[in-house]
């Protein structure tokens, strides 16, 4: 099983439809632990200047993702709710961190992964949001298309 998230930061955060600035595609596999942060340490290095060194971690256990903020100075939110917790993570989940996005691929994430991260009504917990995030999961642009 494997799951993938797309990283984007767009030049204007509160416009998904502003230009790309960084964005790149990776995949986590059942039992691996992924650290995302300014570091060059990390799994996942983003250039974000409100991002930790090290900031926030996923973990995939039995085909289910695993968010954990590692005590970020600016933390992390999941669907424009902070994290305060381990949290499961479902499909088109949007995690925030900076100006920094990380989306939870449907369009990617292979047809087995997509059914175990499917969430059976949709996320009915406190991370359940009424936003329409239609521009940031489904965007025009191509992997890695950055000018």
């Amino acid at each position: 099983m494997l799951a993938i998230l797309r990283i984007v930061q767009f030049e204007n955060p509160e416009d998904f439809n502003s230009k790309v600035l960084f964005q790149k595609y990776f995949t986590i596999k059942d039992g691996e632990i992924m650290v995302l942060g300014r570091s060059s340490a990390t799994n996942w290095q983003i250039p974000d200047p409100m991002a930790s060194s090290t900031h926030l971690s996923f973990k995939m256990v039995g085909g289910m993702i695993l968010i954990n903020d590692l005590n970020s100075k600016n933390g992390t939110k999941l669907n424009q709710v902070k994290i305060t917790s381990r949290t499961n993570l479902y499909l088109d989940d949007v995690i925030t961190l900076g100006d920094t996005y990380i989306h939870i691929d449907a369009d990617h994430t292979p047809l087995e992964s997509r059914m175990k991260l499917r969430s059976p009504n949709g996320r009915d917990d406190e991370y359940a949001s009424e936003t329409d995030w239609s521009s940031l999961t489904r965007p025009n642009i191509k992997i890695d298309d950055v000018d």
